[in-house]
């Protein structure tokens, strides 16, 4: 595979600043799209000035290869000025990425998301700040019970119902809210086939979290005062069939028939934060040209990280690094499963 350059325009407030050293973007499946970058600033100018303005919260534009990969707000505005060298280090978000530090407006309450579905609740609290989702997932039943607290920030709070309905929340390239849901790893072909020591893998490192996984997940619906019953659903871990592991969580609103799904999804996030790797590559493209891209199928082989044979991982999250001298693409991958629920048949270590 050939290695070409790829050309990253940013722009601020519609302005291309064209004189950045180091740029790292951050596309995710389950965040909004994240941009770091630094470079000379020379404070006589007033182009400098005015782009670099702290607290300014002005548009900023991603594109690489005049393709748009991010649609957001510079937030982060950081000068230093060391050994005779003034340089500023700044950065933003995807547009959705203020839902994950702002609460709603106190004047917008009462809010009533009661017998509303997932996405009509995103509708309503994205719109306050004239956004728009992007639904490529069917909304779900509606929640029997839900509220919106006024000192609650508004991506958290609706990252959790999603959770609920099996979903993930992003960020598309336009600055849309984006739900959609984990590529189905049984059709789904994968987009290369990696293998150690051949390029461009250049390493692939391995993490395992012991510490939250379990045998098995309980979800409690809490007791109902009347009945003075609880709902409780359990799924257990056929990965662990040997080992006493158990945990309970609360669900409280879903409805009685909802909960299966709840905890399910819980499931498979527990997959995802037990066994992930690191996969390090020379380019920012896979075998098609394409940028390497969350949502998508990595066949992965890799003994001295456990990986004995090939092993198809879903891709969570993609870094790219460039600088002047090279780039890199840092491929966060996780087990089939992570987020469907649906465990994957074995792990990658097993022969």
């Amino acid at each position: 595979m050939s290695i070409t350059p790829n050309k990253v325009a940013i722009y601020i407030n519609g302005n291309e600043f064209s004189f950045w050293e180091r740029v790292r973007l951050t596309l995710s499946m389950d965040t909004v799209a994240s941009v770091e970058f630094d470079g000379p600033f020379d404070p006589k100018q007033t182009a400098f000035r005015d782009a670099f303005r702290p607290f300014s919260y002005q548009p900023l534009d991603i594109a690489v290869d005049d393709s748009p990969v991010l649609t957001g707000t510079l937030v982060p505005v950081v000068p230093r000025f060391t050994a005779g060298k003034s340089t500023v280090a700044a950065g933003g978000y995807s547009r959705p990425g203020v839902l994950g530090e702002c609460t709603a407006p106190v004047e917008a309450f009462p809010l009533d998301l009661k017998g509303q579905n997932l996405h009509e609740i995103a509708t309503a609290l994205a719109s306050l700040f004239g956004l728009s989702i992007d639904a490529q997932t069917d909304p779900g039943p509606v929640f029997d019970r839900v509220a919106l607290k006024p000192h609650e920030k508004i991506l958290p709070f609706l990252a959790g119902l999603a959770k609920q309905r099996g979903q993930i929340i992003s960020s598309n390239e336009v600055g849309d809210l984006l739900f959609w849901e984990a590529v189905d790893m049984s059709f789904g072909a994968p987009a290369a086939t990696l293998t150690e020591g051949e390029p461009p893998l250049l390493s692939v490192v391995p993490s395992f979290n012991p510490s939250d996984f379990y045998s098995q997940l309980t979800g409690l619906k809490p007791v109902r005062v009347r009945s003075k019953k609880s709902i409780a659903f359990t799924v257990r871990n056929t990965l662990l069939p040997d080992v006493f592991r158990p945990f309970n969580f609360s669900v409280p609103d879903v409805k009685d028939a909802d909960i299966e799904p709840a905890v399910q999804a819980r499931n498979g996030r527990m997959l995802g934060n037990a066994v992930s790797y690191t996969v390090e590559m020379a380019t920012w493209r896979d075998p098609t040209g394409e940028l390497w891209a969350p949502n998508t199928i990595v066949r992965i082989t890799a003994p001295h990280a456990m990986i004995y044979s090939e092993y198809d991982f879903l891709i969570r999250s993609v870094v790219f690094r460039k600088d002047p001298n090279k780039e890199t693409a840092q491929l966060d991958v996780v087990v089939p499963g992570s987020f469907s629920g649906v465990e994957p048949g074995e792990w990658p270590w097993e022969e």
